[in-house]
């Protein structure tokens, strides 16, 4: 009967509804030693949200990723323009993640001691995994990045916000859902910038194993995964070449 009524309402709702009337318990005795055992043993046992939307004949839907090629990349700061402080540090960013192909949360914790404009890198001090990783700066995003941290002025983060406060990932994803309406497309991310940089390097001709570096992957072959996941269109096109 429980499963029939939360069929009837919202996703999210489902979410909060079931894990909530799994952890309701009868704490028949007065031990709290037992009630704790317990409680722990309900929480142990209840299901995760992929199960309650399995058991509601909902499944979570694998969208495609989202790739800013550099077109879509050229359209996003055209979208952008303007001298403000927020919006050169909004394209700042968005140089930052496109060349240099760091993950969001790699960006916003740059400090302005870990970009070197003389010898073209960046260094990442905690990606994935808690590792560090030396990247490229290239001379595009260099020229953008050292105009903004000289007019900005300051020291510490590179990215900050008006008082001088960190910048949180979910502006940045308010942000990139403002620019996928202004450009004309269904959904834009962040992350997306990341794979965009990867195909474009992949076009270029750069070995694997340096965008595996740039990437900061543990092994090539999760590279060459996260690549044929990107960009599926170019295997095809390789193999129909070769019979021509």
């Amino acid at each position: 009967r429980l499963l029939s009524l939360l069929a009837q309402v919202p996703r999210t709702l489902a979410r909060v509804l079931l894990p909530r009337r799994s952890i309701r318990l009868r704490t028949g005795g007065s031990s709290s030693g037992i009630r704790s055992r317990r409680h722990r043993r309900h929480l142990r046992d209840r299901p995760s949200s992929r199960e309650v939307l399995a058991m509601l004949g909902r499944p979570r839907r694998n969208l495609p990723p989202v790739v800013i090629d550099e077109r879509l990349f050229r359209s996003i700061l055209a979208a952008a323009p303007g001298d403000s402080f927020v919006r050169r540090r909004n394209r700042a960013l968005l140089h930052v993640l496109w060349y240099c192909g760091l993950r969001v949360s790699e960006a916003l914790a740059l400090r302005g001691s870990d970009v070197a404009f003389d010898s073209r890198t960046v260094r990442v001090r905690r990606g994935k995994g808690g590792k560090s990783r030396l990247v490229s700066l290239p001379d595009p995003c260099a020229g953008v990045l050292r105009e903004f941290a000289d007019r900005a002025g300051g020291s510490g983060l590179v990215f900050v916000n008006r008082d001088g406060g960190p910048v949180l990932a979910s502006y940045v994803r308010a942000w990139m859902g403002r620019m996928a309406r202004r450009v004309g497309v269904e959904r834009l991310h962040a992350h997306g910038a990341r794979h965009g940089h990867t195909l474009d390097l992949v076009q270029k001709g750069v070995p694997l194993h340096f965008i595996r570096d740039e990437l900061g992957h543990a092994n090539i072959s999760t590279t060459d995964r996260y690549i044929a996941r990107l960009d599926p269109k170019a295997r095809v096109e390789a193999v129909v070449g070769a019979y021509r």
